[in-house]
């Protein structure tokens, strides 16, 4: 009996102390002189119920912000324009951050030359406004501390006829690679790339530049191997030097025997004695644009064009050659009379039909 009578005893007294817990902890809520009366306790309550808690309101606070980082683009700083257009990017400096491509002297100079009349304002006394990206360069705008006045900083010089962008462009190209393995590289290194349709418009601006360049360098080399064949008295009975070259050509979509089925072939013709290029050539046998204009039965828009080829895919490499030797006295001023070559005899057959330097001069073959 004791037993039991000290059990409910024990029980007895801890709700006792949890009644008597739970009104001191509710009267710790208001001061003595301000406990509500009934009509308050109700519109409190009700106030409670529409009121959120801490972590509520610290949540919706975060929601809202993360919303408000997406559609209020103007905090972003980010301008872009039409899919047509370029997309410039403007960067403040809250939201500056990865690598950029500066010319370090360039940039040095300028700031070095930053010096304002009157207050004797120097870089130490600028802030950082905000950075205009346009593909791989950059304008820094600073504000200054004491006078107010903007100063602009380029990453390199603006007036550079070679700038980053064109010299990217041009490296991906020579690499023999495209914008997605640009892209890659630049989301390695932690550096914004620039818009597709900034890279295709250089591109496209760079492709008549490359051929221009490249058509200088093989009448330079054409000019080397001249000197040289008339330094060892090698001239036929006409006066003109004449010289063994190198020949070769080769498919977009490899084709050995059978399946020559390549829509584009090249190939080029070199000096034996500067082992440099003396003509190169091209045949396309497709053009997207005008397939698929045919193929929607529509009208095929202005375009540059690079189909020069409707005949078969075997027959590229022996038309390319006879073209170069039949322009080889008009670009060079000489004339090709061995050529070295593997045991193709389809180019030594084109030869033999065209006869470039007339019907009395023998184009001689070495099979390598």
């Amino acid at each position: 009996m004791s037993g039991r009578h000290g059990n409910k005893t024990r029980l007895f007294m801890s709700a006792k102390r949890k009644k008597h817990h739970f009104r001191i902890k509710r009267q710790t809520h208001f001061a003595p002189d301000t406990v509500p009366s009934n009509n308050e306790n109700k519109e409190n309550s009700a106030t409670a119920l529409n009121t959120p808690s801490k972590e509520t309101q610290e949540l919706m606070e975060e929601n809202v912000s993360s919303s408000s980082s997406i559609t209020r683009l103007n905090d972003l700083n980010i301008v872009c324009e039409n899919d047509d257009d370029d997309c410039d990017e403007e960067i403040s400096n809250d939201k500056l951050s990865g690598r950029r491509i500066v010319d370090i002297k360039y940039l040095f100079s300028s700031i070095s030359n930053i010096k304002h009349q009157h207050t004797d304002c120097t870089f130490a006394d600028l802030k950082f406004v905000k950075e205009l990206r346009k593909g791989f360069t950059s304008q820094y705008v600073f504000r200054c501390k004491m006078c107010q006045k903007v100063e602009t900083v380029h990453s390199e010089d603006p007036t550079s006829k070679l700038n980053t962008n064109t010299a990217i462009v041009e490296g991906i190209l020579c690499s023999g690679n495209g914008y997605a393995q640009l892209n890659e590289i630049c989301s390695v290194l932690n550096m914004p790339n620039m818009h597709q349709n900034t890279y295709t418009k250089i591109e496209q601006s760079l492709t008549p530049l490359i051929e221009e360049c490249a058509i200088e360098e093989m009448i330079a080399a054409g000019e080397e191997e001249k000197r040289l064949a008339i330094l060892n008295g090698e001239i036929d009975k006409e006066g003109c030097p004449v010289i063994t070259v190198v020949a070769d050509g080769s498919w977009a979509k490899r084709s050995y025997k059978s399946g020559f089925s390549s829509a584009s072939g090249a190939g080029c013709i070199v000096g034996m004695r500067t082992k440099k290029v003396l003509f190169l050539g091209v045949r396309n046998s497709y053009c997207c644009i005008c397939s698929r204009s045919i193929k929607l039965n529509k009208d095929v828009t202005e375009h540059r064009c690079f189909k020069n080829w409707s005949d078969s895919a075997n027959a590229m490499e022996a038309d390319i050659i006879a073209e170069g030797f039949a322009k080889s006295v008009e670009m060079h001023g000489i004339k090709y009379k061995n050529l070295v070559g593997d045991g193709d005899s389809s180019i030594m057959k084109k030869l033999l039909l065209k006869k470039p330097y007339g019907s009395d001069f023998t184009i001689s073959k070495i099979e390598c």
